[in-house]
């Protein structure tokens, strides 16, 4: 599905997105903030990005609600801006070749035109874009003669994952100003470790087992930890209403994976058959238990872990408590 929509989506939402992309991004703002991430946030505001991610969330089963940051990190996909940058670094390189046909000598007069009296111009913006990524001799040459078109775009390209990778980690580890679902990912961070598309995504199970276990990994579920925070609940008073009272569970996500009672029968024949792949799995406790198993990347274990939790949320999603 993802790559139905790099193939026929992306191609429309960025059409001609070599001109107008670098304006809307304003990327000429890069030398002047102070933040670290300005191009990165700039990246969550362009239009086109607002579309991707409720596909990325559509792909996850999850609802809009979902954090935006863990969507695409299930998935490993990166903003639409990135590939609207290369794009827009490529045919300013072919403008500038000496080599260029009329068509382009005529783009290239148009721009320098503008250029010559506008300070936010689509030359200063690119300048911009190289600066950051310490790639100005390429633009002091005005060509790319210093390496090939495919190694700068390349390079330029890795350099922007590796930002943006960046910026997701101290995202959800609550590193970046203005943040304000790092409170929300606080489990989540505990074992996303690697910006990529996760293992469990690929299985090839019902779409709706897939959603429950994306709905607890991302925390886009019905656990009181969640639902509590809609209703002002402080977090250490989010209790489980299944557990016995006077126990004052937190029914978070650690909780409903190791602790309650709901699901205890079916927990001990899960945690039984993790010991058959993982001997030592007995002496971790509840927290390693639960980051091992929500971030394990054996196909085995993510296996029984999917069809455990699916079967586990489905029965708490239908639990009414007795009064």
């Amino acid at each position: 599905m993802l790559k139905l929509f790099d193939t026929c989506v992306r191609p429309i939402l960025l059409y001609a997105a070599e001109l107008w992309s670098v304006f809307h991004i304003k990327c000429n703002g890069l030398g002047a903030s102070t933040d670290p991430y300005y191009l990165e946030k700039a990246f969550n505001k362009f239009l086109p990005e607002d579309i991707h991610t409720k596909y990325c969330k559509f792909v996850l089963g999850v609802n809009r609600y979902a954090s935006n940051v863990a969507a695409k990190g299930e998935l490993g996909r990166y903003p639409m801006a990135m590939f609207a940058i290369l794009q827009a670094i490529k045919f300013w390189i072919h403008i500038n070749d000496p080599l260029r046909n009329v068509n382009s000598t005529l783009s290239y007069e148009a721009l320098t035109h503008v250029d010559s009296y506008h300070p936010a111009s689509f030359d200063n913006h690119i300048r911009s874009v190289l600066h950051a990524f310490s790639l100005d001799h390429v633009y002091e040459n005005k060509s790319c003669t210093t390496m090939s078109v495919n190694s700068l775009i390349t390079t330029l390209k890795s350099k922007l994952m590796s930002r943006y990778a960046t910026y997701f980690f101290d995202m959800i580890a609550g590193k970046v100003v203005g943040n304000d679902s790092s409170n929300k990912l606080r489990t989540y961070m505990t074992f996303k470790k690697e910006y990529k598309m996760e293992n469990y995504v690929l299985v090839d199970v019902d779409k709706h087992i897939v959603s429950n276990f994306a709905r607890l990994r991302i925390s886009n579920h019905i656990l009181e930890i969640e639902r509590g925070r809609y209703r002002n609940i402080p977090a250490d008073k989010r209790f489980c209403t299944i557990c016995s009272i006077p126990n004052n569970h937190v029914e978070d996500e650690v909780h409903f994976m190791c602790e309650c009672e709901l699901y205890k029968a079916e927990r001990c024949i899960l945690f039984d058959n993790i010991e058959l792949f993982v001997p030592s799995f007995h002496v971790m406790n509840n927290v390693e238990k639960f980051t091992f198993l929500l971030g394990s990347q054996e196909i085995d274990i993510i296996k029984t872990c999917m069809d455990n939790v699916n079967t586990w949320y489905e029965r708490r999603k239908s639990y009414r408590p007795t009064v």
